[in-house]
């Protein structure tokens, strides 16, 4: 009996595969070896910055044009009858605002919780992140 280098399964002497995870017993020192060579021969990459370069910055998300803090305040203020949607653009759930009186009232809160987070977003998907007017 053979252990298996692999799993440390127990074969029989002539098996060529381990019968518990099919590891190949020919060659297993060479190619085990080899794998593991293979593993630490890997070196990342450097990255330098050449002089006077800036350095690497991702360019910004896209966000709303609208302003977060005339968001949050329609919400806060005005948000039963859906002015806040109507902002940014969002007319279908403003005009559901109307009828439902802000979703009886749990529409309006989750939209302030959602708008103070950061989650809150436009007629185009974009977050309404600035809170400059």
């Amino acid at each position: 009996m053979k252990n298996c280098p692999n799993c440390a399964a127990r074969n029989h002497e002539n098996a060529r595969f381990c019968a518990n995870c099919g590891f190949p017993f020919a060659n297993a020192e060479q190619t085990q070896d080899q794998h593991t060579q293979q593993q630490s021969a890997y070196v990342p990459p450097q990255y330098t910055q050449a002089p006077g370069q800036q350095p690497y910055a991702a360019p910004a998300a896209p966000q709303s044009p609208k302003s977060r803090l005339v968001t949050l305040l329609l919400a806060v203020f005005v948000g039963h009858l859906g002015v806040h949607n109507f902002y940014v653009g969002k007319n279908g759930k403003g005009i559901a605002y109307i009828f439902t009186l802000g979703l009886f009232g749990i529409g309006v809160i989750i939209d302030i919780i959602q708008i103070a987070l950061g989650n809150f977003t436009d007629s185009d998907g974009l977050p309404v992140l600035d809170w400059n007017m």
